[in-house]
């Protein structure tokens, strides 16, 4: 504890408080107010600096997605406390837990023109789980022990351990100077003691009541995206399927695409067909609404109840009749056996049969092509990828591609943004995610989120890490080519795609990376392998074509039109 000054007493009791609550990483950009957190946590934590506060929101984003931990992030006061707010929207609607620390300047700096000085009280409004002003620092010993008990509070919240879902928290601490741990006067020891004694324990609250319905035969079991899996969620949800004998899909953001997995389900529902004679009477899910447009469409036609598990908030957008259940998923698994009745077998065999038959579909579509299809570059990485290599991957079309291309023998894990879906931070997020992790990192996106995050390739520089990034590069906003806006007569490329052109190589050049300009496919699956053992930042760039893209997706959905 160190007791130099008061300032720093206070910042070391906060610290050590976030550490005892579980919070281990923190990420920091520098400043003059936040110094005595600063210097704290790096005392007692590992911490990441990044001058960029929006990235480095985005580096913790990843980090505390990856492992499931509270990770911290600190800035000093100002305008620098904003730039945290896309990231924390995003863990917000995600429910990660983020523990954001802002240095403030004290009462009597506050509107009154001083420097650097904003309003941070609720700045980020409802996108928070809890927020707090610390208050400036005393030296008695009771708000000594307010501080560190507000502190383990705010943690408890951000896991959601306290009855409501986990996510961002937010605590900001106002300092009078001196900021610099210069020496004052003696502390009291009773305020010593204080700062270090022995804190309370409180255990997770637990709600959780469920009365058994009687389930019909007719029921599908889905993963949606699920970063926060409980350990043991895999095997649980494969043993809940199996004994209801209700299909089990997911997406690969949820849960590994492996034998019993059904994958597909974006392109066989295509088929008004399958659509028509395959209605579920009850859908039980798993993790956040999937990513397919066509799923969604095809529940508002059904018009089912669905069962959404360890959610307490609404997160179905359909609003169809859905009942949330709180709750351990686990429990929910082992539990909902004992009275549930068994499908018959004709019902799971006709997803399998429809996910066989599109898997045959996809490989004899794929298989020929040697021109640039972005969709093929999921299945690829499906092959290749062993599931030591975690894959991170853009929202736009790369998560869509993914969808539908990522399938069969796809281990490697998969992360992404998928709270709000934006393309923003992936760079710096899948860093955070590798530190954590210490695993490699491969990173998907196209040129615009690549662009859009460039400032984030500093903290490989800084740090290093294992990060190959697959740049499909198609020179704009892919995702307005299948858009209704695409078939009408506005200034498409000025307003809709924006191209770039641009050279990026030099900047990641700048960062001290490798680039690469691959030719075709035979020579992305060598340099793959190479990029990834080789470490360090890589980047392998995939020039591809937009609109050539966008009609080779139409061209599979038709020839898997199978049903």
């Amino acid at each position: 504890m160190d007791a130099t000054n008061l300032n720093t007493l206070w910042a070391s009791a906060a610290i050590a408080a976030l550490r005892a609550a579980g919070v281990h990483w923190l990420c920091l950009s520098p400043g003059s107010r936040s110094a005595p957190l600063a210097i704290a946590a790096a005392q007692q934590l590992t911490i990441r600096v990044h001058p960029d506060e929006r990235c480095s929101a985005f580096l913790a984003l990843g980090a505390a997605k990856r492992s499931g931990r509270p990770v911290g992030l600190l800035c000093t006061s100002g305008t620098a406390a904003a730039h945290f707010f896309p990231a924390i929207i995003e863990a917000f609607a995600s429910g990660v837990p983020l523990v954001v620390l802002t240095a403030d300047r004290p009462p009597e700096l506050r509107d009154c023109g001083a420097g650097q000085a904003i309003d941070q009280i609720k700045l980020y409004g409802s996108f928070v789980r809890y927020f707090a002003e610390v208050g400036e620092p005393q030296m008695n010993p009771r708000a000594l022990r307010a501080l560190r008990a507000l502190t383990v509070r705010a943690v408890a919240v951000a896991l959601g351990q306290t009855g409501g879902p986990p996510g961002p928290v937010h605590l900001n601490f106002p300092w009078p100077e001196p900021l610099a741990p210069w020496p004052g006067d003696p502390l009291p020891p009773a305020a010593i003691a204080a700062a270090q004694a022995p804190l309370s324990q409180s255990l997770p609250a637990q709600r959780w009541s469920l009365a058994w319905p009687v389930l019909p035969p007719h029921g599908l079991v889905v993963v949606g995206p699920y970063p926060q899996s409980p350990p043991g969620f895999e095997a649980a949800v494969r043993s809940l399927s199996d004994r209801l004998g209700y299909p089990l899909l997911a997406e690969a953001t949820g849960l590994a695409r492996t034998a019993g997995v059904i994958g597909t389900y974006d392109t066989f529902l295509r088929s008004p067909v399958f659509r028509d004679r395959h209605r579920p009477d009850l859908v039980i899910r798993f993790g956040a609404p999937p990513t397919s447009k066509v799923w969604h469409q095809w529940l508002e036609e059904c018009a089912c109840p669905q069962v959404v598990v360890g959610s307490p908030v609404n997160n179905e957008p359909t609003h169809g009749p859905a009942t949330f259940w709180e709750g351990d998923p686990l429990l929910f698994c082992q539990g909902l056996a004992p009275t549930a009745p068994i499908a018959p077998d004709s019902w799971r065999e006709a997803f399998q049969q429809a996910h066989g038959q599109t898997l045959a579909a996809i490989a004899t579509f794929l298989n020929p092509l040697t021109e640039w299809f972005e969709g093929k570059v999921y299945a690829e990485l499906a092959r290749l990828l062993p599931p030591t290599v975690d894959v991170w991957v853009a929202s736009s079309n790369p998560i869509r591609d993914l969808d539908s291309f990522f399938q069969e023998s796809a281990i490697a894990p998969v992360w992404c943004h998928r709270g709000v879906n934006g393309i923003d931070g992936l760079i710096s997020s899948a860093l955070g995610s590798a530190w954590v992790s210490d695993r490699p990192t491969v990173l998907v996106c196209g040129d615009l989120a690549f662009f859009h995050d460039l400032n984030g390739l500093w903290a490989a520089h800084r740090y290093g890490g294992n990060l190959t990034v697959v740049l499909v590069d198609n020179n704009g906003g892919g995702i307005f080519e299948g858009l209704p806006i695409r078939q009408t007569d506005v200034p498409f490329e000025e307003l809709f795609a924006v191209p770039l052109d641009c050279d990026l190589a030099p900047a990641v050049r700048m960062y001290g990376g490798t680039w690469q300009e691959i030719a075709t496919w035979e020579e992305f699956r060598g340099a793959l392998h190479q990029a990834i053992a080789q470490g360090g930042l890589q980047v392998l760039r995939l020039q591809t074509d937009r609109q050539r893209s966008m009609a080779l997706r139409r061209e599979f959905w038709e020839a898997a039109r199978l049903f």
